[in-house]
């Protein structure tokens, strides 16, 4: 990556700024229900060098992830700090990254718009401060698509093994790194169509050129065609799995997906969408950045039952750099239109003023960020810091997350159970098989009013209900549990329609 020495300043500043949002008061917030799964397998990576959990199940999702995780734990403490520092440092370096996707896809300017909205963005900010691995598969993803472009113009072995490298690395920190697999065989398809529909002596030179790759570059050319056919396999392995797995309900999220977009983004949305038009001067380049964003979408909102935002979050910067195409372009536009200089420079200044008053781009630190609408995120820290400070050494203890009780107590005796997709099918998912044992912390599960009543008739202990499970639960266990427990309202907290705890308790001496 060449920059200009003043380049340095700029985006060496916004790398400063952009760290500094990101880690500030990072052990703040309390880890959600998402963010303690992949801790306590990060945890058992410590403990056992692979990530084992205690129910003896190995938790085999977002490997890369986990393993990095794990790493920082070691360095920096299991706690909210040391499991999230991996998203910060992916976080940050999305910010030169950006520029230089910007650069090689637009220009310099295009570049440095796209650059800053990454620093700046609430939403890449608040994702970089998770205990995740969405911000790492967006660095991975778009890593690996400048990569594959510069393989695309000029191909050799350099470039196709770090497109290679960089691919495999996003799978591992997520399986929707696979959907890189689906857009290079698609641009590579249309632009192979586009090449051998010029003309006839255009096709000819195209196939000789074509043999002459494949055979100077045996090895490139038999991994990538079997990188691809074992790429596209699996793709589609996953996808009849899930349409027949989910074949009794009928469900397709495009319509909510492109409603979020369209409402939380509004402003990214419309301009990258006038941005993808003026992207398309340059054929190559407005393909790739179209398939590129379109092809996970497609498959998020169409092939994945849960709907989460946060599935589409890695593709966001997409947006970014097409909306700086249209904001570069109306700045352009301004500086040659004589009279109409005044309408497209009102025109930069709404988009940047709507922007900052819309909160989608955060200056001041925070120390806490609300994620998607639909992510709960409870004060499980307040909660069982509570719990901690009062419970004796035999209290028992009943959640609907207990490896959330795992990490905060170390100890995790009773689930109760629900089903996450709200599909009781799903249920068998999430029990060890042949035992009463859910799988994340072992522990003993509650399915009815009566177990629940008979382990609370007896010696001491504590409910943590947060408002997902407590939807989700058998219903006369909640009333049961708010008529006769122990309410502790000290303990407790309620932010909004998602994210609330409340803590129980009972002593039968």
């Amino acid at each position: 990556m060449r920059l200009k020495f003043n380049d340095w300043y700029l985006i060496g500043a916004l790398i400063a700024i952009g760290f500094f949002l990101r880690i500030y008061l990072l052990s703040y917030q309390s880890f959600w229900i998402d963010e303690v799964f992949s801790v306590n397998a990060a945890k058992g990576i410590l403990e056992h060098g692979y990530p084992l959990l205690d129910s003896g199940i190995v938790y085999g999702r977002d490997i890369l992830n986990t393993y990095l995780m794990s790493f920082f734990m070691l360095i920096f403490g299991d706690g909210h700090f040391g499991a999230r520092l991996i998203s910060v440092v992916f976080g940050t370096l999305m910010i030169p990254l950006m520029y230089y996707f910007g650069r090689e896809f637009g220009n310099r300017k295009i570049g440095f718009i796209s650059a800053l909205f990454v620093a700046f963005s609430v939403w890449e900010i608040a994702w970089s401060r998770q205990a995740r691995m969405y911000q790492q598969l967006q660095f991975f993803y778009f890593l690996s698509l400048i990569l594959f472009y510069k393989f695309m113009k000029e191909p050799n072995t350099k470039y196709f093994f770090l497109t290679a490298i960089f691919t495999i690395l996003a799978i591992l920190s997520h399986s929707l790194g696979y959907s890189l697999f689906i857009v290079y065989f698609l641009y590579f398809v249309f632009i192979a169509i586009k090449e051998l529909r010029k003309s006839k002596d255009m096709a000819i030179n195209f196939v000789t050129s074509l043999k002459h790759f494949c055979k100077s570059h045996k090895v490139v050319f038999s991994f990538a065609s079997l990188a691809i056919i074992l790429g596209l396999a699996f793709i589609i392995y996953r996808a009849l799995g899930s349409i027949f797995s989910f074949s009794d309900v009928e469900f397709d999220y495009l319509n909510q997906y492109t409603y979020y977009l369209k409402n939380v983004h509004f402003l990214f949305y419309y301009f990258a969408v006038v941005g993808a038009v003026l992207a398309f001067r340059n054929f190559k380049i407005g393909l790739l950045l179209a398939i590129s964003y379109l092809v996970p979408f497609l498959i998020v909102s169409k092939l994945i039952w849960l709907l989460h935002y946060r599935y589409i979050y890695f593709i966001l910067p997409l947006l970014f750099l097409l909306a700086s195409y249209a904001i570069l372009y109306l700045a352009e536009f301004g500086k040659y239109a004589g009279k109409y200089n005044k309408i497209a420079s009102g025109a930069i200044i709404l988009v940047i003023g709507v922007a900052v008053f819309s909160h989608d781009f955060v200056f001041i630190p925070q120390k806490e960020y609300r994620l998607e609408f639909s992510t709960p995120q409870p004060n499980f820290a307040k909660a069982y810091s509570f719990i901690e400070a009062n419970m004796g050494a035999n209290d028992v203890i009943i959640s609907g997350f207990p490896a959330v009780d795992n990490y905060y107590l170390g100890k995790a005796d009773y689930w109760l159970e629900f089903s996450l997709s709200g599909r009781k099918s799903d249920l068998v998912r999430y029990r060890i098989n042949g035992t009463n044992n859910e799988v994340y912390a072992n522990a003993t599960i509650i399915n009815n009013l009566d177990s629940f009543k008979n382990i609370t008739s007896s010696g001491r202990g504590w409910v943590v209900l947060d408002k997902l499970s407590a939807r989700r639960i058998n219903s006369n266990i909640t009333k049961f549990i708010a008529s006769n427990l122990t309410y502790y309202p000290e303990a407790s907290e309620d932010k909004d329609a998602w994210s609330g705890i409340k803590v129980y308790g009972w002593d039968s001496k």
